[in-house]
């Protein structure tokens, strides 16, 4: 979509941008080189293939980011390898509204 193309089908006209998309944003704190995340999304048909998508290297090489949009995300991550991080054995993340969230050490927080 270009600049111009809004449509008016979307709720509540004069939303800002970022609300209006729905994005999910991560920020995973990780010594992993690479980092994938295994994910499944309301707009997704399913999980995505293992071991996921590669995510990009942020601002430090310890960061790894990935954005969707997505009304919620349910997702694990891994090194594409053997090595899995999630919650608990039996467990996946789960973020449920858009914002932006960080996890470090098996902790998310939302940052906004």
């Amino acid at each position: 979509g270009s600049q111009d193309d809004y449509d008016d089908d979307d709720e509540g006209g004069g939303t800002p941008f970022e609300a209006a998309t729905g994005v999910i944003s991560i920020l995973y704190e990780t010594s992993w080189e690479p980092a994938f995340i295994h994910f499944n999304s309301p707009e997704q048909s399913g999980w995505t293939d293992s071991p996921g998508m590669k995510m990009k290297t942020g601002e430090l090489p310890n960061h790894k980011i990935f954005s969707i949009t997505a009304s919620n995300l349910e997702f694990v991550l891994n090194d594409g390898e053997y090595e899995w991080d999630k919650p608990s054995f039996d467990a996946n993340y789960f973020i449920g509204s858009p914002g932006s969230y960080i996890l470090k050490n098996g902790k998310l927080e939302k940052v906004r």
